[in-house]
């Protein structure tokens, strides 16, 4: 999935977006084991399936939309 920054002029720094790919993985190990990036991320949640597209900010839900319905069918929900 590509999608575009809004507002951002693509001569002024040469990144006018980004380039995603879902990667699926199961985790089972203890929530202390997480440890994030923070310069990628500061936080996370578990949250149903049915509420994931809801959210995440609104420039990836059209990607989240996507990856809702490959995890559907991985899952077979």
């Amino acid at each position: 999935h590509r999608y575009q920054f809004p507002g951002v002029d693509p001569g002024s720094s040469g990144v006018v977006g980004q380039e995603q790919r879902p990667v699926f993985l199961r985790f089972i190990g203890e929530p202390k084991e997480i440890i994030l990036n923070q310069r990628e991320a500061t936080d996370y949640k578990w949250v149903p399936i049915s509420q994931l597209v809801d959210s995440v900010f609104h420039l990836r839900r059209k990607f989240t939309q996507l990856v809702k319905e490959q995890l559907t069918k991985l899952l077979r929900l």
